[in-house]
């Protein structure tokens, strides 16, 4: 029958005398006197192993280095009982010792290799209630499951199991931790709702602030994607964990789940970030152009919206163009316009970009000249409405295309684009690529306008973008970034 060890895992106990006698004469006359001497101090080591402890029986049990050692005089030790225990459901097997102290902080513990438990003559291990080392916790989507861990193997317990360990009180995660069959990196949840976009992969020191406690295994995750890119024959896949091309090996342990064709994935891409701005209740236009293979998809594309300031990079350009169509540079009063304009959405500077190229005219002609169509310009710098469409058209044109105009001067623009200021940066995806962003909005007529158009160039990603949105409820622009996620996700 097996023991199971739970506070004492075993009953064998490594006691001395701790009492004598001395006789003192005083004057004459003779007294007894008991006194107390000190627990002999002991040398020891295990029967498989080089460790030496300095051992109080009782008391305490300190494992020494070779100096502390060589300075107590190099003992020969003599041998430290131990026994051997190990949990029911993992292999790992442990020698410990309690001639240190009844306390579990006295105890000692050694986790055997294969060769060690064979020099102690394979002896067969008891079940352990508990290990020096084990962490406790709950998850919070099933707070009443207690887990253990111990060497990377989880272990939900019976009630019984809990109780051997001597009832621990359990660490209470505050996210799910989860990781794929086939990688390696562990997200962690911090909601049920849609895992998808908020998860966020952990680093090993994250990881640790969480005790190690050991994620749960899927071979997929609701949200996440697979699908054949449009400009290889990679399959591509995105979770809260990865996201990049896999190998066979990987798609072959998914179990050779299907996968969405390049424009499918890119369509629901769209579709997913409308659906998510129509749920915060913005009406809604989406546009975005794969730069790479070409390839332009849209929802709500026939919608008209004022494009706010988005336009004022537009403006930038069309008085750029115009010095060069001059033969001359953009002097720096221009340049500083541009900056502002751009960088930091100055209305004044617009205003003034806008006086210079002649108005909705000026604007009109160069956005025929530069091949951009669909925007209708009004008497004031803020008035052009358009689509969606059309503000891909013109921020892909200006970024991608050049828009006309030199080196110099275009190098300026994109510099301009890719300096915005946080606090009018919004509607991007969070990314290492190199973003190039002019946003737009207006709070006008107990309405909230929020537009982005933005590039996206770098993480094997090279695309253009304009989400256009009005709602009477919420100036929260981080939605608009929350839905450019979706579309970045489909776009390698």
């Amino acid at each position: 029958m097996t023991t199971k060890i739970t506070g004492r895992p075993v009953q064998r106990v490594y006691r001395v005398a701790a009492l004598a006698l001395a006789v003192t004469l005083l004057g004459g006359a003779g007294s007894l006197v008991a006194e107390s001497k000190p627990a002999a101090v002991q040398y020891l080591k295990p029967s498989f192993s080089n460790s030496i402890y300095r051992v109080v029986p009782g008391e305490s049990a300190t494992l020494l280095t070779l100096a502390q050692w060589q300075a107590a005089g190099s003992p020969g030790p003599g041998t430290l009982p131990m026994s051997f225990v190990k949990y029911p459901w993992q292999s790992d097997i442990y020698a410990v010792s309690f001639v240190g102290g009844n306390d579990r902080s006295d105890w000692v513990w050694e986790k055997l290799t294969f060769p060690q438990w064979q020099a102690a003559g394979y002896p067969t291990p008891q079940a352990a209630g508990w290990i020096q080392g084990s962490l406790y916790y709950t998850m919070p989507d099933a707070p009443q499951d207690v887990y253990v861990t111990l060497n990377g193997v989880a272990h939900k317990l019976t009630y019984s199991e809990w109780q051997a360990a001597g009832s621990p009180t359990p660490y209470r995660v505050p996210v799910t931790l989860q990781k794929l069959t086939w990688d390696g990196t562990i997200a962690a949840t911090a909601t049920p709702r849609e895992p998808m976009f908020n998860s966020t992969p952990l680093t090993l020191s994250q990881w640790a602030g969480y005790r190690y406690a050991t994620p749960r295994v899927a071979v997929s995750f609701p949200g996440d994607l697979l699908y054949q890119s449009c400009t290889s024959n990679e399959l591509i896949y995105s979770g809260p964990t990865f996201e990049g091309a896999i190998t066979f090996a990987q798609w072959q342990q998914m179990g050779y789940r299907t996968p969405l064709s390049c424009d499918d994935a890119r369509n629901q891409g769209l579709r997913d970030a409308a659906a998510y701005l129509s749920a915060n209740g913005l009406r809604n236009g989406l546009a975005v152009r794969d730069d790479k293979s070409g390839r332009t998809y849209s929802v709500n594309g026939g919608e008209v919206f004022y494009q706010l300031s988005t336009t004022k990079v537009l403006y930038a350009a069309a008085l750029m163009k115009s010095a060069q169509n001059a033969g001359r540079a953009v002097n720096a009063t221009e340049k500083d316009l541009i900056w502002r304009a751009i960088t930091v959405s100055d209305n004044t500077a617009a205003a003034s970009l806008y006086a210079r190229i002649g108005y909705a005219p000026g604007a009109t002609y160069y956005a025929h000249t530069a091949g951009i169509t669909g925007l209708t310009f009004g008497p004031n710098w803020g008035d052009t409405e358009g689509t969606a469409p059309s503000a891909l058209d013109m921020i892909d044109t200006l970024v991608v295309g050049g828009g006309g105009l030199n080196a110099g001067n275009h190098a300026y623009l994109l510099s301009a684009l890719r300096s915005v200021d946080a606090s009018q940066r919004w509607g991007t995806p969070v990314t290492t690529a190199l973003v190039a962003v002019k946003d737009g909005w207006d709070d006008e007529d107990n309405e909230y306008a929020m537009n982005t158009v933005h590039t996206v160039q770098g993480a094997n990603r090279s695309y253009s973008a304009a989400m256009l949105t009005v709602n009477t409820r919420t100036y929260d622009r981080s939605i608009l970034t929350r839905a450019s996620q979706r579309i970045y996700r489909t776009m390698q």
